[in-house]
């Protein structure tokens, strides 16, 4: 026979908040989302920052493309060197900024204007980031995604 518990709890909103109904996202703290634009899980990251914007979440989504998961933790490089050079990986160092930012940006909000953490017409606020190489360097172009 098949076992419907693991099922079950890979769509239970306590193990995967993807699967919560919105009502649960309402009150949730701001959150900040960085993901491969080219992985899986792009498509979740960006349905599930549009549902909790919608419930007055803060949120901001970036999608990076040729990017793997866990990007980010490469920020240093990947032993890549050009010219003898070290590189390092232009993405993960702007997710790293971008986390501190958006940090910065909470925590001054919370200080001085604290209703602007939540949403009061989440349909006008732009959530999500695309981020791409362009032509082969190190450049980033981005499109605004309203949630929908």
């Amino acid at each position: 026979g098949t076992d419907n518990r693991t099922e079950k709890q890979l769509k239970h909103w306590l193990f995967s908040p993807y699967w919560a109904e919105e009502e649960r996202l309402r009150g949730l703290p701001p959150l900040y989302f960085a993901t491969s634009a080219t992985e899986l899980l792009a498509g979740d990251t960006t349905t599930f920052a549009q549902r909790a914007a919608r419930m007055g979440v803060h949120v901001r989504a970036e999608l990076f493309y040729g990017m793997w998961h866990v990007f980010p933790q490469w920020s240093e490089g990947c032993n890549f060197t050009e010219g003898g050079e070290h590189q390092a990986l232009w993405q993960g160092q702007t997710v790293i900024r971008h986390y501190g930012d958006f940090v910065k940006e909470v925590n001054h909000a919370f200080v001085h204007c604290r209703e602007r953490l939540n949403a009061t017409n989440s349909s006008d606020i732009s959530v999500v980031t695309l981020y791409q190489l362009d032509g082969g360097r190190d450049t980033s172009i981005r499109r605004q995604i309203v949630p929908l």
